[in-house]
Parts: structure tokens; sequence; C-alpha cells
């Protein structure tokens, strides 16, 4: 039997959204991802891979220090509004394989995401 979901409310995590704003060419949010560790030789590729797999997406990766990146999604809908979850899942999931592996998403853990959410 499925169990109904547990509403406790001691149970919810807030979490810091991107930073988003709003231009005549769409959406732009950027994302602090903290990684086991930074290989910048890789964020060019991962960026080329993420903007190449979506032609509504333009993906900019910036590394801050070694275990710090911040990526910047340009996007044609709000990456907050439900129509954009699967194309910032996608980029969050790519990143997490292809690095050494996100450990927190805008200073909350991976885990409290629910991209990685189990």
């Amino acid at each position: 039997m499925i169990q109904p979901p547990n509403y406790d409310g001691r149970l919810i995590r807030p979490l810091r959204p991107p930073e988003i704003t709003h231009d005549n060419r769409g959406w732009i949010s950027r994302w602090i991802i903290r990684l086991q560790s930074v290989e910048e030789a890789l964020l060019d590729r991962l960026e080329s891979e993420l903007s190449q797999d979506d032609s509504e997406l333009s993906v900019k990766l910036s590394p801050v220090n070694n275990e710090v990146i911040v990526l910047e999604m340009r996007t044609k809908t709000n990456p907050l509004d439900v129509d954009c979850y699967e194309t910032v899942d996608r980029a969050l999931r790519l990143i997490d394989a292809q690095t050494s592996g996100i450990k927190e998403i805008n200073d909350s853990p991976k885990d409290w995401w629910r991209t990685f959410r189990k």
C-alpha cells in the first residue's frame, strides 16, 4: 500500500533559490555549487555538452575556488517553473555525474534538493 506523504513541518528544510534575473532574451539563474574538487578542464566540456543538448539552454560554468563553481543558465522559461524542472535537473545531474560530485547547492546539502532527493 502506498503511504501518504509526511507533511510534518519539522521535516521542511528551507532552500536558498538561485539568483534569478530576466531580460529580453530569457531567464538567467545563478547557482552556487560546491563540488568535492573543481577540475577546470572539465568545465568547458560540460558547458558545451549542456548547451548543445538543449536549444533553449545556454550554460556558463565559472570556477570560484578549488571546490566552488557558479552555474549560470539562460533559459526561455523561469528556472523555478515546473516546465523548466527537467532542464535544471539534467544540468545538475550531469555536473554531479561528470565531476567529483556535488556536495552542496546554494549552501544546502545536495540531497535536500528535489533533483537528488530519495
